[in-house]
Parts: C-alpha cells; structure tokens; sequence
C-alpha cells in the first residue's frame, strides 16, 4: 500500500501535525484504523495512544448511534415509513471501512 510508505518515513514531530490536522478535520479514528491496519510498529507511543483514544471514543458513540438509529428506524418502518439513510450517516455504513471511523453529532434521514 503507497500509504504505508509515506506513514513509516514520518518523524515524531510529522506524526504529531497529521494527528493535529486529523483532529482538525474530525479524521483521527480514521488515521488511527489506517495507523493500525498498515504499520507494524505503529506511530510514536504519544500520538498512538492519543489516535487510540479518539477511536474508541468514535466507537462507542457508533455504538449508541447504531442503537438508537435502529430505534427510530424500527418505529418508522413500523408505522410504514420508510426513510433513507443520508450524508454522515450513510458514509459512515456505506464508504468508511466501520462506523467508528465517522464522527458525526447527527443523524440525516429522508422521509
């Protein structure tokens, strides 16, 4: 992967920007299943953990995002409405390699 090159010739203080634009731009969990999924070693301990962190937090927000998106859904499709997934959360389910790699504070359906 072309990717993995470019990560492994980072130094610390490289690691350091892409995690700060990563955060900027609400990638981090991206980068951090990118940094795990292409390099052995990893990045630095610091910046590695930090990545660590925002996905877990991603991943539990996934989690209850699915929990309640299968709620709502359920409700609707139970009174025979039948919405479609849009923006963040259909990228979230249809593009990004899980969930948890797509923060989101909202939910866009068309009803």
């Amino acid at each position: 992967d072309p990717n993995a090159s470019l990560l492994l010739d980072l130094s610390t203080a490289g690691w350091q920007q892409l995690a700060a634009a990563s955060y900027a731009h609400h990638l981090a969990p991206l980068l951090h299943w990118q940094e795990r999924r292409l390099l052995p070693a990893g990045a630095p301990a610091p910046v590695a953990a930090s990545l660590r962190q925002a996905y877990m937090n991603s991943a539990l927000a996934a989690l209850l995002r699915e929990r309640n998106l299968r709620a709502v859904l359920g409700a609707l499709n139970g009174a025979g409405v039948v919405p479609a997934l849009s923006k963040g959360i259909a990228l979230a389910y249809f593009v990004y390699p899980e969930p948890a790699c797509r923060p989101m504070g909202d939910i866009d359906l068309w009803v």
